[in-house]
């Protein structure tokens, strides 16, 4: 059994050298692994020799910073259904590491119970000055999961303190949390930092705009636009990126006047075939007509914009055969 070949080698390399840690954690899997299969091997048989917990603690003190030896064992005592030792382990872990939290939450053993465990944690962390900065970090991400909004802000500003410089994407995620947290006003000036600083407007623009998604923040996505309208030259890309959203978020007239501003600088396929889009919501066949096949015009080899210039005449009856639409 391959198993127990590799738990005999790693047996015999331990004996030589009982202070490497790689060895003593590739023991504990393999026992790990023998403990697994044997009430399959020996069904008859109650009690389980193999108990590998001793060797994934050793390989931990071995080495306190390995990231993957804590992981390795909280996963051992979740598949085992051992959970206040996991808890235990949780705790340690997030006080140790900060930064390994983010990946513990993509590991099957997280859940309500492992996630306050993390929080003790991190909040032991905070308190001993252990990696503050990343604690704090990585506890705004957990209450911000938990849409706790204030307490997020708070960690994350103290996290931010540590900086010397703040960067486009934490200016967007605070600003984020300002938004969802009902202070539109502090959320426009840090959106409106991320901008300055950004040397890809358009598409930090896209991602801000993608945070107004949820529709009760449609008047603040109008202040927030208004608002960088006053600091900013914005170009076409970041006119039609924000035309999009008033689109989707109903209100066609902001949408209107922000395409037909685009054209009347200079004419461009995409802000008429935008025009088109938001003629056919309001069902006015010509205006839509019209402006797709401006759009067809400016971008000839667009075959989108072409199929639905194309559908649309077959829709309005005047391709022949056609039947008119009502």
């Amino acid at each position: 059994m391959y198993a127990d070949r590799a738990r005999k080698a790693y047996l015999e390399s331990n004996r030589l050298n009982p202070l490497d840690a790689s060895t003593v954690i590739g023991l504990a899997m393999s026992e790990a692994r023998l403990q697994q299969l044997y009430p399959h091997l020996y069904p008859d048989n109650t009690k389980n020799p193999y108990n590998p917990i001793p060797y994934f603690e050793a390989a931990v003190k071995l080495k306190p910073n390995g990231i993957q030896y804590h992981l390795a064992l909280a996963r051992y005592l979740y598949q085992t259904g051992r959970g206040q030792m996991l808890l235990q382990v949780a705790q340690s872990l997030a006080r140790m590491f900060p930064g390994g939290v983010y990946g513990l939450k993509s590991e099957p053993l997280w859940s309500s119970e492992v996630q306050a465990a993390v929080k003790k944690g991190l909040q032991d962390a905070i308190d001993e000055k252990i990696v503050a900065k990343e604690a704090h970090r990585s506890l705004s991400h957990i209450l911000a999961a938990e849409q706790n909004w204030s307490e997020a802000i708070l960690h994350f500003n103290k996290a931010l303190s540590y900086q010397k410089e703040i960067s486009v994407g934490d200016y967007i995620q605070i600003g984020r949390m300002y938004l969802y947290s009902n202070t539109p006003e502090e959320s426009i000036v840090r959106f409106i930092n991320a901008l300055t600083i950004s040397p890809d407007k358009e598409n930090r623009f896209a991602a801000i705009t993608k945070i107004f998604d949820n529709r009760s923040h449609q008047h603040e996505f109008s202040l927030f636009y208004s608002d960088i309208e006053n600091h900013f030259l914005l170009s076409p890309e970041m006119q039609i990126i924000a035309a999009k959203k008033f689109i989707d978020l109903k209100q066609l007239d902001k949408a209107r006047r922000v395409l037909t501003a685009v054209n009347d600088y200079r004419p461009n396929g995409d802000a008429y075939y935008w025009l088109a889009r938001i003629a056919e919501i309001e069902k006015d066949w010509d205006a839509m007509e019209i402006n797709i096949q401006k759009a067809t015009v400016l971008e000839p080899t667009n075959e989108h914009y072409r199929n639905v210039f194309m559908q649309l005449r077959k829709r309005l009856g005047k391709d022949k055969g056609a039947k008119k639409i009502s």
